[in-house]
């Protein structure tokens, strides 16, 4: 399990609820949540990661099968119910969200988040390599933060260093973020007063 999940969940009071896997992958992310007692609900648009990630379940535990969903499905095309999810975890996938429809993917993700929620993801900002491809999603960290108003970020780390990919080296900007929606509304303005 990558580190940025396992620091993400010393953040939440109490562990299960709905979690939602984006870009599962190999299903290493679901698993850990699976453990953590969460009903999980694994994205991931390549038929053979929904096989792979089955299997892997079942050699950990065959009883987690009963808490764990597959969309085999764009991020994009996934229906999202608001206040729902305790924990969203989209390690480096979302920024293979097409830009067009980026910015409502990560204001459904944002509004799917259960009060007491929190979402842990990497994105990639404008200076990284793979920015300029025409279907590679980037993000402004002015953006990123005015997206934020109103929860509580507890980690936003921008990187930028030149590094390893499975094809070669390119120049990585990113921001790796945790960020959890209060329990309660944040009081207006006026509330304050």
């Amino acid at each position: 399990m990558r580190s940025l999940l396992t620091d993400a969940l010393s953040f939440l009071d109490v562990c299960g609820g709905k979690a939602l896997d984006v870009g599962a992958g190999a299903g290493i992310e679901t698993k850990a949540l699976l453990a953590q007692g969460f009903d999980v609900l694994s994205v991931e648009p390549t038929p053979a990661s929904g096989q792979l990630i089955a299997q892997e379940i079942v050699r950990s535990n065959p009883e987690w099968l009963s808490r764990w969903e597959l969309a085999t499905l764009p991020i994009q095309d996934v229906g999202l119910e608001s206040s729902y999810f305790c924990c969203i975890y989209a390690g480096f996938s979302l920024p293979y969200c097409p830009p067009e429809v980026f910015g409502d993917v990560w204001s459904r993700l944002l509004s799917s988040l259960a009060p007491g929620g929190l979402i842990a993801v990497d994105l990639f900002g404008p200076e990284d390599s793979w920015a300029q491809e025409s279907d590679i999603s980037s993000v402004e960290r002015s953006w990123l933060e005015e997206s934020l108003r109103g929860m509580q970020v507890h980690r936003l780390e921008e990187q930028a260093y030149w590094g390893k990919t499975f094809s070669g080296e390119k120049f990585w900007h990113t921001f790796e973020l945790i960020a959890q929606r209060p329990h309660k509304p944040l009081p207006t303005a006026a509330e304050v007063r």
